[in-house]
């Protein structure tokens, strides 16, 4: 799914993502139907948590006032995969090494890219050689900074699988595995994207934490990858970017207890954005800080723009699920790598949520279910080999 893009389309990266998952979750449950796997026995921690959020998503469109179709399906259709991939009993070890090859294609392409390469010239898809060096860096996903988030969540589950315990690693594989660690981890610096920062903070935590077996080296790795990308990083200056998510973040928060309990419907922040925007304007006059003020589709902050589209209810909702999926996490004891590296990767995603919009795009917005559905049932089965 990173890989696929379609340069006829006005939006050659996210539509065909968006359309490939449709596919793949329409034709999974017509053949799932035949084959007997949707009559399969679901726990139901997992039915209770999809009911609450899908209860949640339906409840902001009815009402919402600018709800987006698109938005909702897109929203809508990564559940679906989620269901998809528990009644497909998937092997947890053969995925995760799926995503790590599929992360470092994306690196190689945007290290390709750095270096003047790009092999998107050929289609007439970029202007590479234009603009700043951190601008060429799109890969397969469209910007540096969808890139940067990607990979960041990808990056456990490659360090993970270096150590996840089955068996001993043929050394040509470990080999392999430490060289997509070092690509995808030099790829995250080429974007320039300053955001990673906070998975890795958030990764080392729970690591730390959970006292991991690979924790050493996957937060030295961190440290020495957020360390460059404070010190050397070719995008903004750091005081400006945080500015600019700070004045976003003001002006709808000024706005907050407007929000319906069902929130505005899916994709309403825009809309609501540009209203907030000109009120404070109007309000402020000359005084009005005009320098970062422009069209927003996005809050920046995943957080608050479930809470804008859905309101307290669907942000309610969204950490509910999260809770009942995620809830073995918090037992005592020491956890297998494979276990960690998925947590670790989940976490890193949602920290970055915090300053980006990560679960509004199609590529991490279905990786993260992916995980979760990658954790529940490595979950179930360490359950089934302890009884």
């Amino acid at each position: 799914m990173p890989l696929l893009f379609w340069p006829p389309s006005p939006q050659p990266f996210s539509t065909a993502k968006e359309w490939l998952l449709a596919i793949w979750v329409l034709a999974g449950f017509a053949i799932g139907g035949a084959g007997g796997l949707m009559r399969k026995k679901l726990p139901a921690r997992a039915l209770i948590a999809m009911a609450i959020w899908i209860l949640a998503l339906s409840l902001s469109a009815g009402t919402g006032d600018e709800s987006s179709i698109r938005e909702l399906v897109r929203y809508l259709l990564p559940c679906a995969g989620f269901l998809l991939l528990l009644w497909m009993e998937m092997r947890p070890q053969r995925f995760v090494l799926t995503l790590t090859c599929s992360g470092t294609l994306v690196a190689l392409v945007a290290l390709l890219q750095f270096a003047q390469l790009d092999p998107f010239m050929l289609l007439n898809l970029t202007g590479s050689l234009q603009g700043s060096s951190r601008i060429r860096i799109f890969s397969t996903l469209g910007n540096p900074n969808f890139v940067a988030a990607v990979l960041t969540a990808i990056l456990p589950l490659t360090l993970c699988g270096m150590q996840s315990g089955e068996g001993a690693f043929p050394r040509t594989r470990r080999v392999v595995q430490i060289c997509a660690v070092l690509i995808q981890a030099e790829a995250i610096v080429t974007t320039g994207s300053r955001a990673p920062i906070l998975g890795f903070a958030a990764a080392g935590i729970w690591l730390l934490f959970r006292k991991a077996q690979f924790r050493v080296p996957y937060i030295l790795l961190g440290l020495a990858v957020s360390a460059i990308l404070i010190s050397f990083s070719p995008g903004r200056t750091l005081e400006k970017t945080v500015a600019g998510r700070f004045y976003i973040w003001r002006i709808a928060e000024a706005h907050i207890a407007e929000v319906p309990l069902a929130g505005y419907g899916p994709g309403a922040f825009p809309l609501q954005f540009v209203q907030w925007e000109t009120d404070y304007i109007q309000k402020n006059g000359k005084n009005a800080d005009r320098s970062l003020s422009g069209f927003q589709d996005h809050a920046h902050n995943d957080y608050m723009e479930i809470f804008v589209d859905y309101g307290i209810l669907g942000l309610l909702a969204f950490f509910i699920f999260i809770g009942l999926l995620t809830r073995p996490l918090l037992r005592h004891g020491s956890q297998p790598p494979l276990e960690n590296g998925i947590a670790a990767s989940i976490i890193a995603l949602l920290a970055i949520a915090v300053v980006d919009f990560p679960l509004h795009r199609p590529t991490e917005l279905y990786l993260f279910w992916t995980q979760l559905a990658l954790l529940y049932i490595f979950e179930e089965r360490l359950s089934l080999s302890h009884s």
